[in-house]
């Protein structure tokens, strides 16, 4: 292909307009390769479950689409009511090895070989999830197939703590992700602990490509020096109260009665008011309850805050997982209150960024938003590190580099 431009195939599940968690980062990952001078190709489903209501201009990419078979796709339906045909689909999903996923296996080989097979692309990422789109790549290596490949991964795979109970052995699903990781010429993760832990399990060079935020900062200009910090605000859901902000609401509380100011905590997410309404008032602290609000709405309210406020849960999945809000707010130029462990991804770069506090102690938020309010929380450092253009540039740098290699 001497004196082409270089073509890539991003295989991937979700894509927009489909409105998934996954959706956007095949999307960075083609925008990336696209401002290199690469051909972009997407494979990807042209079935699920989440609504198109994603408006992104995808135009510059070349688009297929792989139409997963009649039994993946009553499988994979997930009835939010609990029912007898609810639980039969759930068990149904756990029966069959590896998982489900791989009743997908024929109708996407079926897809590539219509593309003329994987070697007429120089780089194939596969990317996000499902993991059957990684062993594809890896059964299309065995056979020969020349192409360098990217395993990408946004969340663990076997042994993941926040996977339903499996029928099929954790032990099964480790030698397949062993002959993927083994097979790949570059394995990247959207989580710093992910990353090491696979680093750990299977020996690899597990590189980090964070998903970051399509905004140039600055966004927003960033509020320094003396103010108080009267307005925090939180845009997402809550998860049926797993994400717990009551010990923000003991903070507030604290700070209300030393400083003599009534603290407002607003909050902008479809759980938002039915969580809340469980919540024990704390004195000088206003609970305002918005419900779902647009996209637009959500900046503006972040625009008007004083500080901005990230709520996850304890767990040993939360400690891996940095969810795009993160990079949102980083952007927004005002300090962080992300009720998180220390030791998960989001405290660490909390940490390294100078974002604000991570922690669910309320007597350590007291302490950050009281040195804010003295001006000694002086903006966010290195921020320009968590957009989107800045991270995937870097696995465009690792691709080109590992093709020189070659």
């Amino acid at each position: 292909m001497s004196g082409e431009a270089r073509r890539i195939l991003v295989l991937c599940h979700a894509f927009p307009p489909s409105n998934h968690v996954s959706s956007m980062r095949p999307v960075r990952i083609g925008n990336a390769f696209l401002k290199r001078g690469w051909d972009v190709h997407v494979l990807k489903s042209g079935f699920g479950h989440s609504p198109h209501t994603l408006a992104v201009d995808t135009s510059a990419f070349r688009i297929s689409s792989y139409q997963p078979n009649r039994i993946s796709r009553i499988i994979t339906q997930a009835p939010v009511e609990r029912s007898a045909r609810s639980m039969l689909l759930s068990l149904a999903r756990r029966l069959v090895p590896p998982d489900h996923s791989w009743l997908m296996w024929k109708p996407i080989m079926a897809a590539i070989d219509e593309l003329g097979g994987l070697d007429q692309f120089d780089c194939v990422v596969s990317t996000a999830f499902p993991f059957v789109l990684h062993d594809l790549c890896r059964a299309r290596k065995e056979r020969g197939e020349r192409f360098a490949w990217v395993a990408d991964s946004r969340d663990m795979w076997a042994g993941s703590p926040y996977r339903r109970p499996q029928l099929i052995p954790t032990a099964y699903l480790r030698r397949v992700e062993a002959r993927v990781f083994s097979t790949c010429d570059l394995a990247t993760f959207a989580s710093e602990t992910t990353a090491r832990i696979y680093a750990k399990r299977y020996g690899i060079d597990a590189r980090v490509v964070l998903n970051g935020v399509e905004v140039s900062p600055p966004a927003m200009t960033a509020q320094t020096g003396s103010a108080r910090l009267k307005k925090f605000v939180h845009t997402g859901g809550l998860y049926g109260g797993q994400r717990d902000l009551r010990p923000l609401l003991d903070a507030l509380g604290q700070v209300a009665a030393q400083n003599g100011h009534e603290c407002e905590l607003v909050l902008a997410g479809q759980d938002s008011r039915a969580v809340s309404a469980a919540w024990t008032p704390r004195p000088g602290v206003r609970v305002e309850a918005l419900g779902l609000v647009s996209r637009e709405a959500a900046a503006r309210l972040q625009s008007e805050a004083d500080a901005l406020v990230l709520a996850m849960a304890v767990t040993d999945f939360d400690a891996t997982y940095t969810p795009a809000k993160l990079f949102e707010y980083a952007l927004a130029g005002r300090p962080i209150i992300a009720l998180a462990r220390e030791d998960s991804d989001v405290g660490r770069l909390v940490e390294r960024h100078r974002l604000g506090v991570a922690s669910f102690d309320p007597g350590r938020i007291v302490r950050f938003i009281n040195a804010a309010e003295q001006g000694e929380w002086r903006g966010a450092h290195n921020v320009h590190e968590l957009t989107a253009d800045a991270q995937f540039a870097t696995l465009v740098d690792a691709v080109e580099a590992c093709m020189e290699r070659k």
